[in-house]
């Protein structure tokens, strides 16, 4: 990713990565002398100075090392609030760990873990946060395992609806030289990730971004080209093999089903 390219590019030198927000500033640091390592994604670290940070499920209760939960900062760089009293409501809510009145906690909306040695990670947005079939999925995650492989150079994961009540998860990837076989990408994916985080793959030569350079997910099913079959598939060769490769061809909405096509990694059943 960026900060290996980084390392490579600049030998002894140091990146740090800072997070905040419009309304705080930055409110974490991440100093990989003191926070290392670096794994699949690069950490937004510990708080600031006179700055708390906290990982809470949807009742304030902090999470366990390791679960995901929702961004909340506390501390000095918390105002008051907004002119709009209504969003402020949304967003600011009154501090449970701190018994000082009028002590507020500001929701950044962002998704975070804490990591085993108190870095924090950080996983993605709440509002890009997408459930498939009843499972929450945070397309950031299978994002980072992606780019983590050195035959991808960006990735961007989508949910894609096929048919009314049929939707599927889409990793649309632009490769880092040669492509890579979308088995073995899945595969890869597979060590790390549950069976319902592991998308369909669709290659495309660039990711369409907005003009503060995030992924216009808007434009990516139309950039993208149809998806690839790297993979070598035998055409059915009886009368029946035929007729249920037709059936199953029909009921999942797309061309054609291979004899040797898993149902599941190939043709996007569930």
């Amino acid at each position: 990713g960026l900060y290996q390219r980084f390392q490579q590019a600049v030998p002894g030198g140091t990146l740090y990565n800072m997070f905040g927000t419009s309304e705080l500033w930055d409110v974490t640091v991440f100093d990989p002398a003191r926070d290392g390592p670096v794994h699949d994604s690069v950490p937004i670290g510990r708080p600031i100075a006179n700055t708390q940070a906290y990982i809470l499920d949807a009742r304030l209760e902090p999470t366990p090392v390791g679960v995901v939960g929702s961004l909340y900062v506390g501390g000095a760089p918390v105002g008051a609030g907004y002119l709009d009293r209504e969003f402020t409501r949304e967003r600011y809510t009154a501090h449970p760990f701190d018994p000082t009145p009028g002590a507020l906690l500001y929701d950044t909306g962002d998704l975070a873990r804490y990591r085993a040695d108190g870095v924090i990670e950080y996983v993605g947005r709440r509002d890009l946060q997408i459930n498939v079939r009843g499972f929450r999925v945070e397309p950031s995650e299978i994002e980072a395992r992606l780019e983590a492989h050195p035959g991808v150079r960006d990735a961007v994961v989508v949910k894609r609806q096929v048919a009314p009540g049929d939707e599927r998860l889409v990793a649309y990837v632009v490769p880092n030289g040669t492509p890579v076989d979308s088995d073995v990408l899945q595969a890869y994916l597979a060590t790390s990730l549950p069976p319902f985080m592991i998308p369909s793959i669709a290659r495309t030569d660039a990711i369409p971004r907005t003009p503060s350079g995030k992924p216009d997910r808007n434009r990516l099913v139309q950039a993208a080209r149809t998806f690839e079959r790297d993979r070598t598939s035998v055409d059915p060769c009886t009368p029946l093999e035929r007729t249920i490769a037709r059936e199953f061809a029909s009921l999942l909405k797309i061309d054609r089903v291979g004899r040797d096509d898993d149902f599941f990694a190939h043709l996007g059943g569930h």
